[in-house]
């Protein structure tokens, strides 16, 4: 019966790191990503604007976080969660240590589409997104 609870506890801890690093459509999430567009939603339609200044994400290994973009230049971990059914990243500046959810403090859905990973703030009634494009592993 040990064995059995010792095998799963590994399997769990190995699927998470498996599931972290690895976007839906089988493209790797760790790496430096370059911010090129951001989109929000005025209370009208929906805007989208290039980003000009030189801004990224960088994903790395065991769940650490660095960026320059506005707002996330404090954060330092990320996680991804898969609970709801649908990929979320949850980005803390701290490492988490339980599922406290007082130390998440952004949550975005993520799509990727024609090499464009698409961060949808999760809280965002009318929407609002943040895209990136990876320039390196």
């Amino acid at each position: 019966m040990k064995q059995i609870t010792l095998i799963a506890i590994l399997f769990l801890a190995i699927s998470c790191d498996d599931c972290c690093s690895e976007l839906p459509d089988g493209n790797e999430l760790q790496g430096k990503w370059q911010v090129v567009e951001v989109g929000y939603s005025p209370g009208a339609g929906y805007v989208t604007e290039k980003v000009e200044e030189t801004r990224f994400v960088q994903f790395g290994e065991d769940h650490q976080f660095i960026s320059n973009y506005d707002g996330l230049e404090d954060i330092r971990y990320y996680r991804i969660n898969e609970n709801s059914g649908r990929s979320m990243l949850e980005l803390f500046p701290e490492e988490p240590k339980e599922m406290d959810p007082d130390q998440l403090v952004y949550k975005y859905h993520m799509s990727f589409d024609d090499g464009m990973l698409k961060l949808m703030y999760a809280y965002c009634t009318e929407g609002c997104h943040i895209g990136i494009q990876k320039i390196s592993e």
